[in-house]
């Protein structure tokens, strides 16, 4: 899938991806997105498309031209499970 993505398209997607990742570690989300845009552009399109894929975001789907990301969470916390049940 990354063959179909240009370079501008795939620094975009790595950069939602890394903001999204720099977030939960307390960081601006459009700082963080900004800087990693600003990486990717340096790189060359090779580079960029085997970590898309190694990255698993091949798994993106354009839509009204917005990406989403197809990805589920499912997380238990000791509050979720009661006698080895979980409820989730």
């Amino acid at each position: 899938m990354a063959e179909q993505l240009s370079k501008e398209e795939l620094c975009e997607a790595l950069s939602l991806d890394y903001a999204d990742r720099a977030t939960r570690g307390g960081l601006s989300y459009e700082s963080a997105y900004n800087h990693y845009l600003n990486r990717c552009s340096k790189r060359k399109f090779e580079d960029l498309a085997i970590q898309y894929k190694v990255q698993g975001l091949g798994q993106m789907k354009v839509t009204n031209n917005h990406r989403k990301i197809k990805e589920h969470w499912v997380t238990t916390s000791n509050d979720d499970c009661e006698d080895g049940v979980c409820k989730l």
